[in-house]
């Protein structure tokens, strides 16, 4: 019997009992009623629950938590008072080393489903090293006097007293405005800087985004101590690597300061005039499109050992790839915080090239969310 014949037993607001299995990204539980697929946000593998309907697809269905029947023994009471409310977390009701556990088979899942790879070893995730209060930027929703985050799904606002996962002295500064009244901005971004000053920032304002940087300051590091490790020092004399979707320099300079000749590539002018304020010898940053970048680079026939890329959620430019492909470099680096579209672009990139995965390391980044980052190298 397939999916959509089994669908049909089901109804919208139908109440069953189902046992969650794992957990999928997005964040919901995954469970199955008949072989049919239904996911149901807040709840934990292990968890014998009943579930209310509320919509269904040809190939799976979504469900509401109205009870829980039997808990599982990876269920921890969420610290948040607000958590299920704020859409912010999706898994602070689940034991740390579980998540762990669910980022990993996400991550397999992405790789066997989407790219079609069953053999790659992917190593033991790296687990933060903080879980709570990590985040070193957070954005905010004002709406008069009241500060705080959207409701999951909605634009209705929830406040709290301070936010679990940002750090605390993002929450000290978060007290100081909600303390200032009435405030002229529907948002605020609230993050530190290098020297551990905190601001707050008017996001309706021109010139204000200074382009990506990773929230999680230790886990970053984490993350620029392994690339030093795995490409270590150049083999050849000026070996150049291409960082593209560079931001700020975060990966440029570490790998500059090991000896490589690096040249940053990203669209956001204002992340590159911060990068280039560093005024380092051995690191040139442009600004453009970074396709189109890469085009000058290929027509200039530059060679590059190893070209890094960390792009957005969203994933790599399709137009790219060819590109990639074009300049041949030894290593290719992919830095991604999305195992779907890591897999969709690895799958198109496999089609043209000869490049197989020689390592694959998960980080986990946002600890109580179903975010996961990975750094994936390939050879030729």
């Amino acid at each position: 019997m397939n999916n959509t014949k089994l669908s049909t037993a089901l109804t919208l607001n139908q109440k069953i009992t189902l046992n969650i299995t794992s957990l999928a990204h997005g964040g919901s539980g995954v469970g199955r009623y008949q072989d049919f697929v239904i996911f149901v946000p807040f709840t934990c593998p292990e968890d014998e629950v009943q579930v209310e309907i509320t919509s269904l697809k040809k190939n799976y269905g979504e469900g509401r938590l109205v009870n829980i029947i039997t808990a599982s023994p990876h269920r921890t009471p969420p610290p948040c008072p607000v958590f299920g409310q704020c859409g912010g977390c999706q898994w602070q009701h689940i034991r740390y080393e579980e998540q762990l556990k669910q980022k990993q088979g996400i991550i397999e899942s992405a790789l066997k489903r989407t790219a079609r790879e069953e053999g790659i070893e992917i190593r033991p995730i790296i687990p933060s090293p903080k879980v709570l209060h990590y985040r070193n930027r957070s954005e905010f929703q004002i709406e008069g006097s009241k500060i705080g985050f959207f409701e999951r799904g909605s634009h209705s606002l929830v406040e709290f007293d301070q936010c679990y996962i940002a750090d605390q002295k993002i929450n000290l500064e978060l007290k100081k405005l909600k303390g200032t009244g009435y405030l002229f901005s529907k948002k605020v971004k609230i993050y530190l800087n290098q020297d551990e000053m905190v601001r707050s920032l008017n996001l309706n304002s021109p010139g204000e985004d200074l382009g990506f940087s990773q929230v999680n300051t230790l886990q970053n590091k984490n993350i620029q101590d392994y690339l030093i490790k795995e490409l270590s020092k150049p083999q050849k004399h000026n070996g150049q690597i291409l960082d593209l979707y560079c931001g700020q320099g975060n990966f440029s300079f570490p790998l500059n300061d090991l000896g490589w000749r690096v040249r940053g590539v990203d669209s956001n002018a204002q992340g590159i005039q911060v990068a280039n304020k560093a005024g380092r010898s051995g690191v040139t940053f442009s600004v453009g499109d970074v396709s189109c970048e890469v085009k000058k680079l290929l027509k200039k026939k530059e060679v590059f050992d190893v070209i890094l890329m960390d792009p957005p959620r969203t994933g790599v430019d399709k137009n790219l790839l060819p590109l990639i492909h074009e300049l041949q470099p030894e290593t290719l680096i992919y830095i991604s915080c999305n195992p779907t579209t890591f897999a969709r672009d690895w799958e198109r990139f496999k089609k043209i090239s000869q490049y197989k995965i020689h390592t694959l390391q998960p980080f986990d980044m946002f600890p109580q969310t179903f975010h996961v980052e990975l750094v994936a190298i390939a050879k030729k």
